[in-house]
């Protein structure tokens, strides 16, 4: 999980990348969620 935030905290070169990482910080935080942290 620390690795997926580090990865989502590098910003994107394109628009098309900047979608993806906004997508995959939305399922980042819906897995906290889950986990209960």
């Amino acid at each position: 999980m620390s690795r997926l935030i580090i990865c989502l905290d590098i910003p994107p070169e394109k628009e098309k990348k900047k979608s993806v990482q906004i997508l995959l910080n939305e399922i980042a935080y819906n897995l906290l969620e889950v986990s209960g942290v």
